[in-house]
């Protein structure tokens, strides 16, 4: 009869051990669930860089730098949307007679057209914006 136990335990210890091993190389099956479109648009928003405009015809560029060809003026106060994308190199230009350096931006323009601006006219304050629509003077001091 000992006989038949040590086999018997035997089997049972490898039925087990196989029952393990099987459990464990089991991987869950990982389904390919279409995104949420409106999802990613609702993060873009979120995560959308605004500008203001705070000089008047301000020019937009089809591309970066003085020698791009004119899209439009925009006025002061007019929201951009910075696309991510900057030039290259910084441009010295003169605004209300004092020199900004700074980058050419790849921004949306209201009515959703893609031009380029210089970035030294723009802030991210709206509330800058508001002072200089109301007082012009504020910046040249």
């Amino acid at each position: 009869m000992s006989h038949y136990t040590s086999i018997w335990q035997i089997f049972l210890v490898t039925y087990l051990l196989l029952l393990i091993c099987l459990g464990c190389g089991k991987k869950e099956e990982k389904t390919n669930i279409p995104k949420d479109p409106h999802q990613d648009t609702a993060l873009n928003i979120q995560t959308e860089e605004v500008y203001y405009v705070w000089v008047d015809n301000l020019r937009a560029r089809k591309k970066p730098g003085l020698e791009g060809e004119i899209i439009r003026e925009l006025r002061t106060g007019e929201k951009l949307i910075y696309l991510q994308e900057k030039s290259t190199q910084k441009e010295i230009i003169q605004l209300r007679g004092k020199p900004y350096e700074d980058y050419w931006l790849k921004v949306k323009l209201p009515g959703g057209e893609i031009g380029w601006v210089f970035g030294g006219a723009l802030t991210n304050d709206s509330n800058q914006v508001k002072q200089i629509i109301t007082t012009p003077s504020k910046m040249d001091d």
